[in-house]
């Protein structure tokens, strides 16, 4: 009875299997599917790999000095002013204008009728007056630049680009090529500066004075040499005239009250 059961499972299991392996043409359909299975292609995974962004962050630290308090007073009064520090802040309005400031100062000067001014003060300045020049004059500032101390006359020497500046506080007179402001000469004189200077017509001489020694000094004007002291035998000399014929030298003492 066991034996019988066992066969009939046996027999079960392997009709079961054949209709599997068989079962019509299944055996083809089986193997196809076996070999699609085989060959098929696993999905592809791509990684990416993102390198950490780093940030760089550079901090810049700006010094603004210590507020002071400006003073602008403007000529023509009516006139209306721009402000602007060092920190960005600014003042927009009429003139005159007291208020704190810090560091360098741009300043916009404005009235109608007349030229806008534009200055920059330095981070030290406490007070400024500007003179505003009218619209269409004939005269209009061109340049600036500094000299020696206490300029006490300026002339242009004939015939040439040369701009002479005597100085009053100084120990000579100086050369400036005027139309740039750039020096060309210094030139001491003994003993003290100097206070007025004429040329003869053709620029080839100079005579300059000097009120310490009441003496005047002619100048090679083209070698900026000294070629002799004269005394005049006063007190402090001052200015001077050139004869028509420039046979004779004029000079006037301002202490002696003499010629």
């Amino acid at each position: 009875m066991v034996h019988t059961r066992i066969a009939r499972l046996g027999l079960v299991a392997t009709l079961a299997l054949a209709g599997c392996v068989t079962g019509g043409d299944g055996s083809s359909d089986l193997r196809a599917t076996v070999a699609e299975s085989s060959t098929s292609t696993l999905p592809t995974t791509t990684t990416s790999t993102v390198p950490p962004t780093t940030t760089s962050t550079t901090t810049t630290t700006t010094t603004i000095p210590a507020p002071r308090e400006l003073t602008i007073e403007v000529e023509p009064v009516a006139a209306s002013l721009e402000v602007t520090d060092a920190t960005g802040s600014a003042y927009v309005g009429p003139a005159p204008f007291t208020g704190p400031v810090a560091g360098a100062v741009e300043l916009v000067v404005k009235a109608p009728g007349f030229e806008t001014e534009t200055i920059v003060l330095g981070a030290e300045e406490t007070s400024v007056t500007p003179w505003l020049d009218k619209s269409g004059q004939v005269l209009d500032k061109l340049l600036e630049f500094d000299t020696g101390p206490a300029p006490k006359q300026v002339a242009f020497r004939p015939g040439h680009d040369e701009l002479w500046v005597t100085l009053l506080a100084g120990r000579g007179f100086e050369v400036y090529d005027p139309a740039s402001g750039r020096q060309t000469a210094a030139v001491d004189l003994p003993k003290a500066g100097s206070v007025e200077v004429i040329f003869n017509r053709t620029g080839t001489r100079a005579y300059i004075s000097q009120m310490e020694t009441a003496s005047v000094y002619e100048i090679d004007a083209e070698t900026k040499e000294v070629l002799r002291q004269i005394s005049t035998g006063g007190v402090w000399t001052k200015v001077m005239v050139l004869s028509p014929d420039e046979q004779t030298l004029w000079a006037s003492n301002w202490v002696s009250n003499d010629v």
